[in-house]
C-alpha cells in the first residue's frame, strides 16, 4: 500500500527489462512493478540476477573483475594444559618487499569443539588478480582466478615465508606440539626444503578464498551505481567496489550504499 513499507521474503529470478528500462522484479510467486531496483544481492548473486534477466546484452562488463583475499591456512596441534580462551588471538599486518600487503592472523582454536587445534592464516591485501561470473545455459560459471597475476604469485610465495617463519620462531613453536599444512598431515617443514616453484605448485594446491567476494560488477556501474546501458537499475553491494579492500568489505559496502541511496534519493524526489 502506499505509504507503507513492505518487506517480502521470496526468491527473486529476474528483473523484468521493457524498453531500455528496468521496470519490475520477478520472484518465484509474484511480479512487482517497480520505479527502481537496488540489486543488493552480493557479489555472486547480483552479476547472476542481472545477467539471467539478459541485461548482459546491453552491458557487457556484467560479472567481470571478480575478486576475493587469497589465504593459506596451517593448523597446530597445541601442547596439552594450554587454555584456549578465544577465536583470534594475534593480527599481524606486513608488507612483502614488492609492498603487496598481507595479514596474519592467529586462531588459538579451530572451533569451539576442537579447542586442541590452533590455526595460522595468512592472506594476501592487495591481490591484483580478477576473475569472472558467467551465465550458460547450464547454469552460472564462477571462477576468482586467484594468483593468475604473476604479482599475486611472488607476493603471496612470500607471505607464506613469512608465515613459516613465524610459526617456527621458538616462542611460538614451543605452545605447539605439530604444525602441519594440509590435511594429509605433513609437516611445516616439508615447505623449507623445496625450490620457489614447488612452493608455488603448494600454495596452488592449498589455496582457499577468504569469502570476502567483490568487485563483479564494479567496470558495469558508474560512479553512482547505476548500471550503465540500462536505467532503472542501481547496485549497491560489494560488486560494486572497485577492487576487494585490504580490509573486511563491510565497512567500505556500507559507506557505498550510503552514497548511492543518496543518489536514488535525489533522483527520486
Amino acid at each position: 500500500e502506499e505509504g507503507r513499507l513492505r518487506i517480502l521474503h521470496d526468491d527473486v529470478e529476474n528483473l523484468v527489462f521493457q524498453n531500455g528500462s528496468v521496470v519490475g522484479v520477478e520472484t518465484q510467486t509474484m511480479s512487482l512493478d517497480a520505479d527502481v531496483v537496488v540489486m543488493c544481492a552480493g557479489a555472486l548473486m547480483t552479476p547472476q540476477i542481472l545477467l539471467r534477466s539478459g541485461l548482459g546484452h546491453h552491458n557487457d562488463k556484467i560479472g567481470l573483475g571478480l575478486q576475493d583475499h587469497p589465504a593459506i591456512t596451517f593448523a597446530a596441534d597445541i601442547e596439552p594444559g594450554s587454555r584456549a580462551c578465544f577465536d583470534a588471538s594475534v593480527v599481524r599486518e606486513a608488507e612483502t618487499s614488492s609492498g603487496a600487503r598481507f595479514l596474519q592472523v592467529g586462531y588459538e582454536r579451530a572451533s569451539k569443539s576442537e579447542e586442541n587445534i590452533g590455526l595460522f592464516s595468512v592472506m594476501l591485501l592487495t591481490p591484483r588478480s580478477r576473475g569472472w561470473v558467467r551465465m550458460h545455459e547450464h547454469g552460472p560459471e564462477i571462477s576468482l582466478n586467484m594468483l593468475s597475476d604473476e604479482y599475486d604469485v611472488v607476493a603471496m610465495r612470500d607471505a607464506v615465508k613469512d608465515l613459516i617463519g613465524l610459526v617456527s620462531n621458538g616462542e611460538i613453536a614451543r605452545n605447539f606440539s605439530r604444525i602441519y599444512i594440509d590435511d594429509n598431515g605433513n609437516d611445516v617443514s616439508t615447505l623449507k626444503e623445496g625450490n620457489d616453484d614447488d612452493m608455488d605448485s603448494w600454495i596452488l594446491r592449498n589455496l582457499r578464498p577468504v569469502s570476502h567476494v567483490a568487485s563483479s560488477c564494479a567496470q558495469a556501474v558508474t560512479s553512482t551505481g547505476l548500471l550503465s546501458g540500462v536505467s532503472g537499475v542501481y547496485v549497491a553491494d560489494a560488486s560494486v567496489l572497485p577492487s576487494v579492500p585490504a580490509c573486511t568489505p563491510a565497512g567500505p559496502v556500507t559507506m557505498g550504499a550510503r552514497r548511492i541511496a543518496d543518489e536514488i534519493r535525489g533522483a527520486l524526489q
